[in-house]
């Protein structure tokens, strides 16, 4: 317990130093240009025609699809949020000698957990300030999806597949992309510390979770609807994409369980991975820095 609280400590430090970083701004400087061009078309576009759309946009962000790249990069941006992993500051090695190495590497994925929600939170709320003058509450989809379906080419907006809106609720579809993602985020981020903790350095870590997002793209163009679907079995980022789950009137590619147990396994094995190195492997800060 007391290890526990100490990890703690460390994890909320490394939120507090936040208001100081500027790579924080500007990963929500980016993500809010993403998201304010991705849904103000549809914003207009509601106001004009009178119609409407669920605050459950979640799921819209997380399609992978051809005509957009939105998915990817809310996905880089979790990669320059865990860019500087292991986060190393100047008061880091203090922090060892007083608490010892467990307490440090648990604060760190601690950490990961803690930042990749935060992060998520904010990805799922600012749209509705861009979306607020055609939000609807009335737990449908909305009709400015339905005419999206009707009327795709008349506005950029990325849709759920038309039988996935027709039989899951969007609170359901948020919840269930909400974890997967966070999931996927936390993923991103103990890869990334594995990698750079082995290698004593930043870059090889990022290019690692850079070809993951960018094998979501690879894997959408290449797998479906060919031989090659067995790929997306290999593919951590699609799997928060919940058109390919195994569920009614999707597309049956994956089991929905196996989109939350696999990443799990493989964040576990990477924490034990983690443990075991930071036990024994000196630690060069000035390097990491």
């Amino acid at each position: 317990m007391d290890c526990f609280k100490r990890a703690f400590i460390m994890a909320k430090g490394n939120m507090i130093r936040w208001k100081k970083d500027v790579r924080i701004y500007m990963i929500v400087a980016i993500e809010s240009v993403l998201i304010i061009r991705y849904f103000a078309t549809a914003t207009v576009y509601g106001v004009q025609n009178g119609l409407k759309i669920t605050p459950c946009i979640l799921p819209l962000l997380f399609v992978s699809d051809a005509k957009s790249i939105a998915k990817i990069l809310v996905y880089l941006g979790a990669v320059l949020l865990f860019c500087n992993a292991p986060f190393m500051e100047e008061d880091t090695p203090y922090f060892i000698v007083r608490s010892k190495r467990k307490a440090w590497w648990t604060g760190e994925c601690m950490y990961i957990w803690m930042a990749s929600f935060v992060y998520l939170v904010f990805i799922m709320i600012f749209p509705l300030l861009v979306l607020l003058p055609v939000v609807s509450f009335d737990q449908l989809w909305g009709s400015l999806l339905v005419d999206f379906i009707n009327n795709g080419n008349k506005i950029d907006l990325i849709s759920l597949p038309e039988n996935l809106i027709k039989i899951i609720y969007p609170s359901v579809a948020q919840g269930l992309t909400f974890l997967a993602a966070w999931i996927s985020f936390v993923f991103l981020g103990h890869i990334i510390y594995t990698i750079n903790l082995i290698c004593n350095r930043n870059i090889p870590g990022i290019i690692v979770a850079v070809f993951f997002v960018v094998l979501d793209a690879v894997v959408n163009w290449i797998g479906f609807g060919s031989a090659n679907e067995w790929i997306y079995w290999f593919s951590p980022v699609n799997w928060s994409t919940m058109s390919i789950w195994n569920i009614p009137d999707g597309l049956q590619i994956i089991p929905m369980w196996y989109a939350f147990v696999m990443p799990t396994v493989l964040i576990l094995i990477l924490t034990i991975i983690i443990g075991m190195v930071s036990r024994k492997k000196q630690i060069d800060v000035l390097s990491m820095q």
